[in-house]
């Protein structure tokens, strides 16, 4: 439903000495937390009349910046630091979606060609063949590369099965298989209806401890694959719903042009919902952060939800793309932050897209003292000009001028995931309390007098259309440092 822009990524990346810092500095702002006399309980703040209003230009023009937001505060006793880790899908939790979306006609399998051990022994033999004579593509492959395909596929060589099991489809029941790909270890389910070619879900769980240490085995686009997620496609990629046109809102009232034109009520898309995560276990651990209206070609709107993960009553930072978020540090393990989409139309669910679900832990301190609201709009000022003037000519030219435009509407306290930098090959860190500036961001770029848009940048990632908000500027309100979502710290 999404299309997605890639753009040129020219900011600098951490290096392992900067990542020892962070520890430190994270180490430090946990200690300052448990210290009674410093910062502003929750119970002792009041934003209830605040509203924030400020403008300002950067780049010789070429970034505005626009902010008239509300300002909130949640409704809770206080606000914790909590440990947080990966925690995958279980297979209680499968179970309950699988026997959710099948109440009744179950689905098969999809089962692919099994590669043997005599293949791959062929193709071990290949390859070393190929490295001594010189023959692998040198375009693509340096010779420590072509080494390590080498030592990857004798890892694999170790886990395969002697024989094939083609052709063998049976019916279903949502069992996840584990699968050792010699780089990794990870639970799979791939099940649809066959005779219609539809019902598609996919699920892929990984568990941190059945992930490679040394983060040198994966490429790239390996690495980008290793984050846990569930996809259900009941059309199978037919494009019944335009996300292009979609209208957002925050789901208190169905717009007046969409009134009349539902192919499902709001409140029960919402309670199929419901049930949904009630069946996933999850009932209760999400609200609603954003919904949107997307329309058919006839005009008749299905409603998308996007959810965010709460916290003793208290919203985690809300994220309205499953890609950029948590994925651009080239020296730690991707971890994307948690995402959860669930379309609904008049025949129930059509797409779900969850990715990365985390569990809480350890209470590392119950009621944080942090700082006001009035204490961090400076910071807001200078940091926003200080990040996103060197944003505005990624991939500019003279020929092809670019500017930035940020408009900013809301501002919340919440809690917001931080990465452990003391785990760079592990999926785990804390939640800390922030305080999150949402909005959009508009790139237009002008080629050949023609102008072009790309929406909400996060991590060299940006959007074709304007969807759901997205955090602009996340501020740590313990100690007032800029938290990097593309990044995860």
């Amino acid at each position: 439903l999404t299309l997605f822009m890639l753009i040129s990524t020219a900011a600098c990346q951490p290096t392992p000495e900067q990542a020892v810092v962070v520890k430190k500095d994270m180490e430090r702002m946990v200690e300052k937390a448990g210290n009674a006399d410093i910062g502003v309980k929750l119970s002792d703040m009041d934003v209830s009349e605040e509203r924030y209003t400020y403008s300002a230009t950067g780049a010789g023009g070429k970034l505005r910046i626009n902010v008239d937001a509300s300002v909130s505060l949640p409704e809770a006793d206080g606000i914790p630091i909590l440990r947080v880790a990966e925690s995958g899908f279980s297979q209680e939790m499968v179970t309950g979606i699988f026997n959710f979306l099948y109440p009744n006609r179950k689905p098969y399998n999809v089962v692919t060609h099994t590669i043997t051990k005599a293949e791959v022994e062929e193709m071990l033999l290949r390859y070393k063949k190929m490295q001594a004579d010189g023959s692998y593509d040198k375009d693509f492959y340096t010779e420590e590369q072509w080494q390590r395909k080498i030592d990857e596929t004798e890892m694999w060589l170790k886990n395969v099965p002697e024989t094939a099991n083609d052709g063998v489809s049976y019916i279903s029941d949502g069992t996840m298989t584990r699968f050792d790909d010699g780089k990794s270890v990870y639970y799979n389910l791939h099940c649809w209806m066959p005779e219609t070619e539809d019902h598609l879900l996919l699920v892929r769980s990984y568990d941190t401890d059945g992930i490679n240490r040394d983060l040198s085995v994966y490429d790239g686009a390996d690495a980008m694959s290793l984050n846990s997620s569930l996809y259900y496609d009941r059309d199978m990629g037919d494009a019944l719903y335009s996300i292009d046109k979609s209208i957002q809102t925050d789901g208190k009232e169905v717009p007046p042009s969409v009134e009349g034109n539902l192919t499902v009520g709001l409140a029960e898309a919402q309670k199929i919902c419901d049930d949904f995560l009630t069946a996933s276990g999850s009932g209760g651990v999400y609200r609603v952060g954003n919904v949107a209206y997307l329309p058919d070609k006839s005009g008749k709107y299905a409603i998308k939800f996007i959810y965010t993960r709460m916290i003793w009553n208290i919203p985690t930072t809300f994220i309205a793309y499953g890609d950029g978020f948590g994925m651009a540090d080239s020296y730690s393990l991707p971890w994307g932050y948690e995402y959860v989409e669930v379309l609904v139309d008049a025949e129930g669910i059509a797409m779900i897209n969850w990715r990365n679900p985390v569990e809480t832990g350890e209470e590392l301190e119950p009621n944080v003292g942090m700082m006001t609201f009035d204490e961090v709009k400076p910071i807001f000022e200078k940091m926003m000009k200080t990040i996103w003037e060197p944003r505005v000519d990624w991939g500019g030219t003279a020929a092809d001028p670019q500017e930035i435009d940020i408009f900013v509407d809301r501002v919340a306290l919440e809690l917001c995931r931080v990465r452990e930098q003391n785990a760079l090959a592990r999926r785990q860190g804390i939640f800390v309390p922030a305080w999150v500036f949402y909005g959009h961001s508009t790139r237009t770029t002008t080629m050949s007098s023609q102008e072009y848009y790309t929406y909400d940048e996060v991590g060299g990632v940006g959007q074709s259309s304007l969807g759901a908000p997205i955090p602009i500027l996340v501020i740590n309100a313990v100690d007032g440092s800029i938290i990097d979502l593309a990044r995860g710290y």
